[in-house]
């Protein structure tokens, strides 16, 4: 790899284990510090510092979580399913109704959902009564749109359906205001379910589990969950929340529920993410993205003309068109339309990357990035130069000479993660601050957010690198510019799974049980004449096989940070789910109850109303 890309968490707007979407919503803003540093470090990078490593590992087990698969209509899933009066397999209906009935009663349900749990606690503490009034209207509707979706006698007839209650839902201001976590449940399940794609039945998602389509059980929280198992301490205990003349048990899978979903949704802003989501979904989550000939990840591919045939591209550089420390800028770019006419685009950022072909030509060209997006959208278009100094000039100046707005462009985001960046990510987040970061273990479409606990790294002696280059010459074209040294190194990773299912609470050895799984890496990294860390390359001099799967993204998070609140949106974690969360730490249980035939030991919990 001839340059690290680094790439802060600043957008990161991804919806679980990484809902796949046509344009991405994972694609981050980009970062103007340095690479190497890029999640972090500040360490030497003198070869001495950087090879002293051995074990680490966290300073605490990561605890394990489900990740709330989507499918299952994520933080909103019950303990348990309570009757209703309906037989649609929606639901929705009777999921409103039961849920009155249940929290109208001096022993809330403990059996009812974290979302539902929370949502209960939520409205006590902010003075919201909810009755059969404020939402009858809906359950009305709902019960007659899932009247509908039973005789309907189509996928796509049902999909319909479901889409009407999927805009019930999202334009429900009672919704907003009285289930703030549980409507996400609901909304991303009915829209899934909802979804059509213009390419056909085969592209839509599966419908109520079995129907046609695209399997989605791998999407969830697990952003949220390895995130969570890393910062925050597992619970020890349920906890007992008294509301006025009411009482409700919340257990330790709500509360690390309730966590998963605080991580998920208002972490800390203080993250680091580096790499890209590969969208390159193969259907095997154990499989690697795109790779050449040589076995090694290749970077994008490209298509110039229609009649051209699609061909890989490496990565060999990014170039600085305008700042020398700064590859992502503001340009002047844009596109014609139909008409002829240029249209300007609200240019978020810009970068030009210096790519060569993998066909018998090894043409150089020049790939224009042009990221732009919203709060809630982003994607990225691209643009083909001959040379730098076009690239340079439509960049900054919108000129067209020698630029080639390509038949199809896609860099793949599979693979990108330098070994140097990597290496230095151990030695900040397990080495010195003992908290671990997330990696995606997976190299496709999918995306699998786990927790690392622990590495194993031994570093190699420094080699000159010429001498690589006599016994491998395919190894030269491979180092970083400015390569004097190199060093081989074994890496044998710790890192946390899910279990198939939560539970209500957890057995002393089960967070490490899960926490067991392993990955061996094998990288080189890649040193000046001044023995300083300059890069990485997965794999070995000898071999591009980096071992085990390179990590798609690492995601890293400051030390003793915590999500924040957003009463705008209904989340309240400092008086909430952090006060339920401190409450489940203390040593001495209060007390026990059993559900489900599980015996909980609790602890009662002082949630206090909202001042104003």
């Amino acid at each position: 790899m001839k340059n690290i890309i680094s790439i802060p968490l600043l957008l990161l707007i991804a919806t679980g284990c990484g809902v796949k979407t046509n344009s991405s919503t994972v694609k981050e803003a980009p970062d103007f510090q340095s690479p190497i540093g890029g999640t972090g470090y500040e360490g030497s990078r003198e070869y001495t510092a950087i090879a002293d490593v051995g074990f680490v590992q966290t300073a605490r087990t990561p605890w394990t979580d489900t990740y709330w698969p989507l499918r299952q209509r994520g933080l909103s899933k019950r303990w348990s399913p309570i009757r209703g009066t309906s037989a649609s397999k929606v639901g929705f209906a009777d999921f409103l109704e039961t849920h009155l009935a249940e929290t109208s009663k001096a022993r809330i349900n403990p059996l009812l959902s974290p979302a539902e749990k929370y949502d209960a606690i939520y409205r006590w503490r902010f003075g919201k009564t909810l009755g059969h009034d404020q939402i009858q209207s809906l359950i009305n509707a709902s019960r007659a749109i899932e009247e509908s979706e039973m005789t309907a006698t189509t996928v796509s007839a049902k999909r319909s359906e479901m889409a009407k209650l999927s805009e019930a839902i999202s334009a429900s201001a009672e919704l907003a205001d009285y289930f703030p976590i549980t409507r996400d449940g609901w909304m991303e399940w009915t829209n899934k379910n909802a979804y059509q794609s213009p390419e056909g039945e085969a592209n839509s998602y599966q419908y109520l589990d079995t129907l046609g389509g695209e399997e989605w059980d791998w999407m969830g929280l697990c952003h949220g969950w390895a995130r969570a198992a890393l910062q925050a301490e597992a619970p020890k205990h349920s906890v007992k929340v008294k509301m006025d003349d009411q009482e409700l048990l919340v257990s330790e899978g709500d509360i690390r529920g309730m966590l998963t979903y605080a991580w998920a949704n208002y972490p800390s802003n203080e993250s680091s993410f580096v790499g890209r989501r590969c969208e390159k979904d193969t259907g095997n989550p154990s499989s690697r993205g795109p790779i050449d000939a040589q076995g090694k990840s290749t970077y994008g591919s490209v298509k110039l003309l229609k009649s051209d045939t699609e061909v890989g591209f490496d990565f060999k550089a990014e170039e600085f068109v305008k700042d020398s420390d700064k590859s992502w800028i503001h340009g002047s770019l844009g596109y014609t339309d139909e008409a002829g006419n240029w249209i300007s685009l609200n240019t978020y950022n810009v970068r030009v990357v210096r790519a060569r072909l993998n066909d018998a030509s090894k043409k150089t060209l020049f790939v224009i990035e042009h990221y732009f997006g919203n709060g809630s959208y982003s994607d990225s278009k691209y643009w083909v130069a001959d040379n730098l100094d076009h690239a340079k000039k439509f960049v900054l100046e919108g000129k067209k000479e020698g630029i080639i707005e390509p038949d199809f462009l896609d860099i793949h985001g599979c693979g990108d993660v330098n070994a140097a960046v990597f290496h230095t990510t151990i030695l900040k987040h397990l080495k010195e601050e003992k908290n671990g970061f997330v990696m995606d273990r997976t190299q496709t479409g999918q995306v699998w957010n786990q927790p690392v606990r622990s590495a194993d790294v031994k570093v190699g002696a420094l080699v000159e690198v010429e001498t690589f280059h006599f016994i491998y010459p395919g190894f030269k074209d491979r180092v970083a510019p400015g390569t004097k040294f190199v060093a081989t190194v074994s890496s044998n990773m710790m890192w946390t799974g899910e279990p198939a299912a939560p539970s209500l609470d957890y057995t002393e050895n089960y967070d490490d049980q899960h926490g067991r799984n392993e990955l061996a890496l094998r990288y080189t990294l890649e040193f000046d004449g001044n023995k300083e860390l300059i890069g990485g390359e997965w794999g070995t001099p000898s071999s591009t096989s980096s071992g085990g799967l390179i990590p798609d993204f690492v995601l890293t998070d400051k030390k003793d940070t915590k999500p924040h609140n957003s009463l705008a949106n209904g989340f309240d974690y400092d008086g909430i789910i952090g006060q339920i969360h401190a409450c489940s730490l203390k040593t001495q249980a209060d007390g026990e109850e059993i559900v489900k035939g599980q015996t909980l030991t609790f602890v009662n919990c002082e949630i206090k109303k909202f001042a104003q």
